[in-house]
This record gives structure tokens, sequence and C-alpha cells, in this order.
């Protein structure tokens, strides 16, 4: 009778030490109750530096942008500082340098009516601040674009106010 007793005993001990070893495993799988993966968070951890590194890696790409520094003021002097919106009745300019060597670029204007305007085949020496004049009277938002060899290196959106 004590034999069997501690059969039962050393079976229920084992059922239990069972029960208890396969809650460990389980959770040290990190899987939940319903079967989940518990390891989202790890996952999205990896994921986010993941992503952070092909920022970075991409950080020299986006500093060749900078080949060029653009901007619309209202005025057309080398003083004139970038703006987004212009008085109607105030001089205005498209401005370009180019940081990185000598190009010819075009610049063109989008007005409030949907027309665009464009000047071709400006020449640019390197670091040296050009300017065109945007003559246009017409109260709203205009969009100025910058093209280098075709490709656009930038746009800026200003109102005239008026």
């Amino acid at each position: 009778m004590v034999r069997v007793r501690r059969e039962k005993r050393t079976e229920a001990v084992s059922r239990v030490f069972r029960a208890r070893y396969a809650q460990q495993v389980a959770s040290t799988r990190n899987f939940d109750e319903k079967g989940k993966d518990g390891m989202k968070g790890l996952k999205a951890l990896a994921a986010v530096m993941l992503v952070s590194g092909l920022l970075v890696a991409a950080a020299p790409a986006t500093a060749s942008a900078a080949a060029y520094k653009h901007y619309v003021g209202c005025g057309v002097s080398q003083n004139a500082k970038p703006a987004h919106a212009c008085p109607k009745k105030s001089k205005k300019g498209a401005f370009f340098k180019s940081l990185k060597g000598d190009v010819v670029y075009t610049v063109c204007v989008k007005f409030p009516s949907g027309k665009n305007l464009c000047a071709q085949a400006q020449e640019a020496e390197q670091n040296t601040l050009y300017v065109n004049k945007i003559t246009s009277t017409i109260p709203g938002r205009h969009v100025v674009s910058w093209f280098v060899k075709g490709k656009k290196v930038g746009s800026t959106a200003f109102r005239v106010t008026g």
C-alpha cells in the first residue's frame, strides 16, 4: 500500500514537474496562451534598428543633394532674404547658387492660373548667386522649380499678397 502511494505520488510529482517545465519552455520561447508570437516587441525593435541603419547609410546621398542653394525672395538684390509671401507691388526673385561646380539650370514658375513659364539654359558658375526676376503681380500661390540636366533639384512655393 505504501508502495502504491509512492508511485501515485511520484506520478503526480512527475505531472506537476512536466507542467511547470512546459510553462518555463513556453515562456522562454515567448509564446502567450493564445499561441501568438510574443516576440513582437523584439521584432519591432530589430525593424527600427534596420530602418535607422538604412537612413544613416542614405545620409551621404542626401548630402550630395545639397549641391545647390535655391529660394524665392522679395527683392532682386543679393541681400534679399528667403520668403514665402511677397506683396503684389514688390520685386520678386528666384535665387540659385551651385555649390559643387559650374552648371546650366532651368527655372520655372507655375502661376495661380496654372500657366508655366520657364527660363532655360541659365549658366551658373560655382559659388555665385544668380537671380531670375519674377514679374508676376497676380495674387495667389506660385511655385518655382529649378532643374539641372533635366532633373528637378528643388522647388519653393510662395504667395503674392495683394
